[in-house]
């Protein structure tokens, strides 16, 4: 069956043809081999959809498809084209270079046509081996995307419905995602230039129109939603639409391990700017002192200049061989955090994944390594008594997420939660780049929403006196109660002074300032 698709400037055809566009107006930054009089080879053109707008642009247009109505439809609009079956792969070289003869390839396209394919790696093979003896060509690929919003949502909600075109066209052989293409076309020699993807808010997927789930007006459409959006790009792709150039093969597993690679269990990231760089021998000379050392160590500095690097790059590999476990140091150019924290991201090999910054709780990192079975935050609670430190390794708990939020905003840094990876994996979350410092509440109070949260509760002795012990949830919860009670008064007793005389006003402000901070006035 061949489709008869039209052009249009802001469809699928639209965008490829713009992708050519570029490549054109780029050829001045590369050398190009091709000759302007060489053709364009559009493979399983169907009814030759973007024939006349390559035309309208000089080129030498030859279609190729199985179905002989739609190369007849080609032939009467003025254009070369040959009935061609990919599905005889042994002897589709010979087929290619009969019809080619001795000319030279200016581009190739194979649009919406990988995935009908049973042999999709054999014959992109032999179109790069053509490529290779005929000029080095650009090959313009489209693809259909499998992990659009619509079709995640759909099938969360028990639904995975075949059409006759469009993302599930019946016909289809295989489905990609974005990472699956990549490694698809790099396992057969061709290497990504650069890509013009078609973007549909709406795919032919989203039906029946009155879907509550697909709705992005209703509260699960827009949640729905947005978990696909955090998860990563191409929510809104229809079609990915690359371009690429013969390569080298890559050797790049296509099939997945079950089990993964995250070999640690806890990745540590230390963020390092000019200001906070004096911190670090004192890190590391804690870190000495920890029995429990499954963990891996990744210093990412930002905006340090070259003396800064070498010291922090000295440090680290020296608390290498003390610590006996992975320990990196990476820098960033710029000079933002968060860019730093999601360089460090892209590093990180532990199933849980934990940011030093200011201070660090007692017994850490052994306080969070307990009985970890779920994927949840796990949160230190602390509070400062001056007795022995207690550490939670007999058991977990869940913790009410509000509550913890709450405890948050007033006492403790992220160093007090091991965040799970997938929270950066799965659903990909990453750090606002365009902020100078980060607002750690954020990626808190989504990690405490998405994946719940655990904290240590049963507790054995430690073997050093410290400053910090394990609070129970009940625990917290008073504690809280106490603070919004005397929060409330703190407002009364604000709304009763703006009442009185400047300096007396002035005098007792201090005093409410000073109870707030926890000082006494």
């Amino acid at each position: 069956m061949a489709y008869n698709f039209t052009f249009g400037d802001d469809n699928l055809y639209g965008h490829v043809v713009r992708l050519l566009d570029e490549l054109v107006e780029a050829r001045g930054n590369r050398p190009e081999t091709a000759p302007d009089s060489a053709v364009h080879l559009d493979i399983g053109c169907g009814y030759g959809a973007v024939a006349e707008a390559l035309r309208e642009r000089g080129y030498q247009y030859v279609g190729l498809d199985i179905d002989e109505e739609s190369v007849g439809n080609i032939r009467e609009r003025g254009f070369e084209a040959w009935q061609v079956d990919l599905r005889a792969v042994d002897r589709l070289k010979e087929s290619l270079d009969s019809i080619l003869g001795d000319r030279q390839l200016r581009s190739i396209t194979m649009l919406d046509i990988i995935e009908h394919l049973a042999d999709g790696r054999a014959v992109l093979s032999c179109v790069r081996q053509i490529a290779e003896e005929r000029g080095l060509p650009p090959l313009i690929v489209s693809v259909p995307n499998v992990t659009h919003r619509d079709l995640g949502i759909k099938l969360l909600t028990n639904r995975w419905q075949y059409t006759q075109t469009g993302l599930l066209d019946h016909t289809h052989l295989r489905f990609f995602t974005e990472v699956d293409l990549e490694k698809f076309m790099g396992s057969v020699g061709w290497r990504l230039l650069t890509k013009r993807d078609f973007e549909m808010l709406r795919s032919d997927q989203h039906f029946p129109m009155d879907s509550i789930a697909l709705s992005d007006t209703t509260p699960l459409g827009a949640f729905l939603q947005s978990i696909r959006e955090l998860a990563g790009y191409g929510s809104t792709v229809n079609q990915f639409v690359r371009a690429y150039s013969p390569g080298d093969v890559t050797d790049v597993p296509v099939l997945y391990d079950r089990v993964g690679d995250r070999s640690a269990l806890l990745s540590v990231i230390v963020p390092i700017a000019s200001e906070n760089i004096h911190q670090l021998g004192g890190l590391f000379e804690y870190l000495e002192r920890q029995e429990w050392r499954e963990f891996e160590l990744i210093v990412t500095g930002y905006g340090l200049d070259e003396a800064e690097r070498a010291h922090c790059r000295t440090l680290t590999t020296d608390i290498s061989s003390v610590l006996g476990c992975r320990t990196a140091f990476m820098h960033v150019d710029g000079k933002s955090e968060a860019s730093a924290l999601n360089a460090a991201l892209e590093c990180v090999r532990g199933k849980y994944v934990s940011i030093l910054v200011d201070d660090i709780p007692t017994d850490w990192p052994a306080s969070f390594v307990g009985q970890i079975t779920e994927p949840c935050v796990q949160m230190l609670v602390a509070k400062s008594t001056g007795t022995p430190a207690a550490r939670g390794e007999a058991s977990y708990k869940n913790v009410d997420r509000d509550a913890a939020l709450a405890y948050h905003g007033r006492h403790r840094p992220i160093s007090y939660y091991a965040f799970p990876w997938q929270f950066f994996g799965e659903l990909g979350f990453r750090f606002d780049e365009s902020e100078e410092r980060v607002d750690y509440r954020h990626p808190i109070s989504r990690a405490l929403s998405l994946c719940g949260v655990q904290q240590g509760e049963e507790a054995t002795p430690a073997k050093e006196p410290a400053s910090y012990q394990l609070i129970s949830t009940d625990s917290l919860t008073k504690l809280l109660g106490r603070t919004q009670k005397l929060e409330a008064r703190c407002a009364e007793l604000e709304s009763a002074v703006n009442h009185l005389r400047q300096p007396r006003r002035l005098k007792l402000m201090t005093s409410l300032r000073s109870i707030k901070s926890g000082n006494r006035p």
